[in-house]
């Protein structure tokens, strides 16, 4: 299992930096560089693909019935949420077909972001904002600390004369498609319902 430390580390040690940090906070330039990147790039990966992992399916909170918009419902967006996915559909909500899909758009309200949907009782599917690293796989750490290495470069280098950032990045693609593909082997939502045509020959 890896800390948020580990990241960091492992980050400096893809730019060839010898020294590690003890915590994020200590106020050198490394640990200053790590701090100031981990959690946007902690957000990127989260939101670059839908990990089933970090998946999470809940009724949303409804904010009110809408009379003079396209929608007819609109909800709160989720606190927790880094990137919706979609509305579920009570019909087959492991699968979604161009037949089942559910219209939806976020907007911003007020005081806060809102879903508008014409779904009543709305369940919504998203990736949740994650802080433990512990529960990351190998794969996903590996990828997230070249990501980490490819943003911190240019302050940690003196302006990545070397273009580590570069070399950094290809590291970062190779190992996000190994992620992706081995997060997709714990998703296996079964075959699609049949169609319409299918339906009638019965």
């Amino acid at each position: 299992m890896a800390s948020q430390i580990d990241i960091c580390n492992q980050a400096l040690g893809h730019l060839n930096v010898s020294t590690l940090i003890e915590d994020i906070d200590e106020g050198t330039s490394e640990a200053n560089a790590c701090r100031l990147f981990y959690d946007p790039d902690l957000r990127l990966m989260l939101r670059s693909f839908q990990w089933p992992s970090h998946t999470k399916k809940q009724a949303l909170q409804l904010v009110e019935e809408l009379t003079d918009e396209e929608y007819a419902y609109s909800y709160q967006y989720p606190n927790d949420c880094v990137e919706f996915r979609r509305i579920m559909s009570g019909t087959r909500q492991g699968l979604e077909t161009n037949d089942t899909k559910v219209p939806w758009k976020i907007v911003r309200g007020e005081t806060q972001r809102l879903i508008y949907t014409d779904t009543s009782e709305a369940v919504g599917e998203y990736t949740v904002v994650e802080d433990n690293p512990e529960v990351f796989h190998p794969d996903f750490v590996k990828a997230f600390s070249y990501l980490l290495a490819a943003s911190i470069a240019p302050r940690i280098t003196g302006g990545d004369p070397m273009r580590l950032a570069d070399k950094c990045l290809s590291l970062y693609q190779y190992w996000m498609s190994f992620a992706v593909a081995k997060a997709a082997t714990e998703d296996s939502p079964g075959p699609p319902p049949d169609s319409e045509f299918e339906r009638s020959r019965r």
